[in-house]
């Protein structure tokens, strides 16, 4: 079951890392801005510049046979997982891009009430550009097969940071726009990304844009006995279906850093397994995955740390 299991918990990594959000226990204060004014999102990063969220997440999945029913040992699983997010700016470029290093410390993780182990993820390597994209690398963990598997099936190059993909031109409150990028789930497909500034929020003290960001990933994924594939002839399993992300970000104007993020996601995908000759007879061969979840994180502390002789 654990290899059978590990694309949908893929998908939930994945999603952690792409789609990250935050809770609502900030006071928050709506502010009146007038009708007209624009403003012109760029990130600005600074070098050194360490910022440290708090990330919460809260997934729900099923694995069902073709009648519907769980096939599951306790049917659903339900987990819980937190952790510390650190972003740290190690290099400034003279485009206003950035080179990031992101260590995600602290896991803690439990499934339907039972703790359980949670290592924490590799550091990733972060190149970003002021309109919030990122080429990430630093995942190629050999101490963790199944993140190299998930590296092969991903596709991590040009994708949203933890933070807003942000216009390229001046917005005003109610005005939306779309972001075209490939999607992390097929090198062959791009996703558009559906965004809107909704408006403008005080957040602790702070004034802040409220974003909201809207996306349904498709899922095309065929496994052969060596890794991915894209034979379908040779294919061991096949996955076929869909993600959809809704979230709502907090940033701000003056350097778009995110403060709060609000997402919730689903997903409905199809398992086929084939060429089974070798196989378990009475094992389901054709099996539904079903995922609904939460992703949260909060701002939590920003710093300019000088780095020492030795780098640290």
């Amino acid at each position: 079951m654990k290899t059978k299991m590990f694309p949908a918990l893929a998908l939930c990594s994945m999603i952690a890392l792409t789609a990250i959000g935050a809770n609502s226990t900030h006071a928050q204060q709506s502010v009146i801005v007038a009708p007209s004014q624009t403003y012109s999102l760029r990130a600005v990063y600074t070098k050194n510049e360490a910022l440290l969220y708090k990330m919460t997440m809260n997934m729900k999945t099923d694995v069902t046979n073709e009648n519907g029913v769980s096939i599951l040992p306790n049917g659903p699983m339900a987990t819980q997982s937190t952790a510390n997010i650190r972003m740290n700016t190690t290099d400034v470029k003279p485009d206003g891009s950035a080179t990031m290093v992101v260590q995600t410390t602290g896991m803690k993780m439990s499934m339907n009430g039972q703790e359980m182990m949670a290592p924490n993820p590799p550091i990733i390597t972060m190149e970003v550009n002021k309109y919030g994209m990122a080429k990430m690398s630093g995942m190629e963990n050999k101490n963790m097969p199944g993140m190299q598997m998930m590296m092969k099936m991903m596709n991590f190059q040009n994708m949203p940071t933890m933070a807003a993909l942000l216009p390229k031109v001046p917005v005003k409150v109610g005005d939306t726009w779309t972001s075209v990028i490939p999607s992390p789930m097929d090198k062959t497909v791009n996703l558009t990304v559906k965004s809107k500034l909704l408006g403008v929020e005080t957040i602790n003290g702070q004034e802040t844009l409220k974003i909201s960001q809207s996306f349904t990933m498709p899922m095309n994924m065929m496994m052969g006995k060596d890794g991915p594939t894209q034979d379908a002839a040779s294919a061991m399993m096949t996955m076929t279906g869909s993600i959809t992300a809704d979230s709502i970000d907090y940033i701000l104007p003056t350097n778009a850093r995110l403060i709060k993020m609000e997402t919730k996601m689903s997903g409905a995908m199809n398992m086929n397994m084939q060429n089974k000759q070798n196989a378990n007879a009475n094992a389901a061969k054709n099996m539904n995955i079903n995922i609904t979840g939460d992703v949260s994180m909060n701002l939590s502390k920003a710093d300019i740390e000088i780095p020492t002789q030795n780098g640290n």
